[in-house]
């Protein structure tokens, strides 16, 4: 951390004994600084991971839907280009039912 204030000229941290803060300026650095890692670990795993494709298919209570599934979708998007995303909203209820309708089919 001390290599990185030498390297940007500034204090990035407060230090005590007991504490240690972000100073404004590294409360600047810490957003990019986290979509670096998330980029470089994204990297190492596209090229250390084999490639997956096909279907996903995701029933989701809508309550859940709205407030969260978003961001969720973009994240596992970005994270597996290769998957094609098949979503279904609906109550409770309604997915049990198809999920033991889809759970009861055989494949040969």
């Amino acid at each position: 951390m001390k290599r990185l204030e030498e390297q940007v000229g500034r204090t990035l941290f407060e230090r005590s004994p007991r504490l240690l803060k972000l100073t404004p300026d590294g409360e600047r650095l810490l957003g990019p600084a986290r979509e670096l890692l998330r980029l470089h670990d994204q990297t190492i795993a596209n090229l250390l991971e084999p490639e997956v494709a096909g279907t996903v298919t995701l029933g989701v209570p809508e309550d859940f839907a709205t407030a969260h599934l978003p961001n969720v979708l973009q994240q596992f998007a970005e994270a597996h280009p290769l998957i094609e995303l098949e979503v279904t909203c609906d109550l409770t209820l309604n997915l049990l039912d198809r999920f033991k309708g889809a759970a009861s089919i055989s494949f040969s």
